[in-house]
C-alpha cells in the first residue's frame, strides 16, 4: 500500500496510505481533508524551537570550542559557515560523482532527528534565520571581547576590541538584518540581494554610535 507524507504549511505533516497510487495533487488533497489548523499556543512554541533550530550550530561550535579559549570560541563559531563555503568552492570544480554533500545539510537532518521543527513557510525559514543570526552573535561577542583583552598582538587585539565595540547594538541588530536578508532572497531567489538587505538593515542600526579616535599625539605615541 503506497504512503506518502505531505506537509501542510501551518498544520503539520501527515502520513496519506492508498490501495493505488495518488499523484501530488490528490495525496495533498487527502491530507488537507483532515489537516486542523496550529493553535496559538503551538504556534509559539514552534517559533521559539525554530528559533533554537537556527542557533543551535553556531552556538555549539562556539561552546565546543570554549576550553581552547577565546580563539577556540570564534573557531567553532565560524566552522559551519567555513565548512559549507569551502564546500560549495570545491564542488564548482569537481565532477558530479565527486560533489562533497553539504555540510549543513547534514546538520539540518540531525536537528530535525533531534526534533527541531522544520520550517514549511517563507515566514518560518525567517524565523530560524533571526535565530541563526543570534547565535552567530552570542557565539563570537564573548570569544571576541576575551581576545580583545588577552591576544599578543597588539593588531589583534585592536581588531577584536572594535569587533567586539557596542555590543548593544550588534545584539539588536543581529536577529534583523538576518531576517532582513532571509526575506530579500525569499523574495527574489538571490543571494546577492540577500546579502544587500542584510548589510542595509544592519547599518541602520549603526547609526549615532559613538566613534572611538585618537589625537596625532596618540598615534604617535602607540606607534612607538
Amino acid at each position: 500500500m503506497p504512503t506518502y507524507e505531505i506537509t501542510i504549511p501551518g498544520s503539520g505533516t501527515y502520513q496519506v496510505e492508498s490501495e493505488r497510487p495518488l499523484s501530488d495533487a490528490e495525496a495533498y488533497q487527502a491530507a488537507a481533508a483532515n489537516a486542523q489548523p496550529r493553535g496559538v499556543t503551538e504556534e509559539l512554541v514552534r517559533g521559539a524551537g525554530l528559533a533554537l533550530r537556527g542557533a543551535a550550530p553556531v552556538a555549539t561550535g562556539a561552546a565546543l570550542g570554549a576550553p581552547l579559549g577565546p580563539v577556540g570560541m570564534l573557531a567553532g563559531s565560524l566552522a559551519l559557515p567555513a565548512a559549507e563555503l569551502g564546500t560549495q568552492a570545491a564542488n564548482v570544480m569537481l565532477p558530479e560523482k565527486y560533489q562533497i554533500p553539504s555540510p549543513s545539510s547534514a546538520v539540518e537532518g540531525l536537528l530535525t532527528r533531534l526534533g527541531f521543527p522544520v520550517p514549511e513557510t517563507t515566514g518560518e525559514r525567517v524565523i530560524q534565520a533571526g535565530g541563526a543570526g543570534l547565535g552567530g552573535f552570542g557565539g563570537q561577542i564573548r570569544g571576541l571581547q576575551a581576545l580583545s583583552q588577552t591576544a599578543a598582538s597588539p593588531v589583534g587585539r585592536g581588531i577584536a576590541q572594535t569587533m567586539a565595540s557596542e555590543p548593544g547594538r550588534q545584539l539588536a541588530a543581529s536577529a534583523p538584518s538576518a531576517m532582513a536578508g532571509q526575506t530579500a532572497y525569499e523574495l527574489t531567489g538571490s543571494p546577492a540581494a540577500g546579502m544587500v538587505a542584510g548589510m542595509g538593515t544592519g547599518a541602520a542600526f549603526g547609526v549615532g554610535a559613538k566613534q572611538s579616535g585618537f589625537t596625532r599625539e596618540e598615534l604617535a605615541a602607540k606607534s612607538s
